[in-house]
C-alpha cells in the first residue's frame, strides 16, 4: 500500500527537479549593464584586497626576522 504511493512521490519530485533550471545563467549578453564607475571601485577592492596580505607581510619583515632568532 505504501510502495506505490511512495514510488509516485519520488517519480514527482524527480521530475520536478529535472525541470528546474537555472534562467539567470545564460551565454550571452549581460541583461543588466554595470557602470564603468562601479567596474572601477570593484577593481581597486580587488587589486588591494590581492595585495593586502603581501604588504602587511612586507611591512612586518623586522618582526619575522628577530622572532626567528
Amino acid at each position: 500500500m505504501i510502495a506505490p504511493r511512495l514510488t509516485t512521490v519520488a517519480r514527482t519530485a524527480l521530475v520536478q527537479h529535472q525541470r528546474r533550471g537555472f534562467y539567470s545563467v545564460t551565454p550571452g549578453l549581460p541583461q543588466v549593464r554595470v557602470s564603468f564607475g562601479e567596474k572601477v571601485c570593484h577593481g581597486i577592492a580587488i587589486f588591494c584586497g590581492l595585495l593586502a596580505y603581501p604588504t602587511w607581510v612586507v611591512t612586518h619583515m623586522r618582526e619575522y626576522r628577530q622572532g626567528a632568532k
